[in-house]
């Protein structure tokens, strides 16, 4: 994953905008280029790496400074209780 990764940021300039685990084999990787406010989500295993979805004129948010913490705690299917 870190050099598909790298070939992304140096290739298509983009920014890794979020990355995080579906299973411990699969992965999920947001990418967003500033310049052209697109963004794209891809699907990431051992074997391949998928375009899930991309689209146009992407918007950045930031979690409000001071918002509270989530109250529940989601505990995932992969995840050993």
């Amino acid at each position: 994953m870190t050099e598909m990764m790298g070939a992304l940021t140096i290739d298509y300039a983009v920014h890794i905008s979020m990355t995080f685990e579906e299973t411990p084999i699969t992965g999920i990787v947001v990418v967003y280029n500033p310049n052209t406010q697109t963004a794209a989500v891809l699907h990431i295993s051992e074997a391949r790496t998928c375009l899930v979805f991309s689209g146009l004129n992407a918007q950045v948010f930031e979690r409000p400074e001071g918002m509270a913490p989530p109250e529940v705690d989601v505990q995932q299917d992969f995840e050993e209780i």
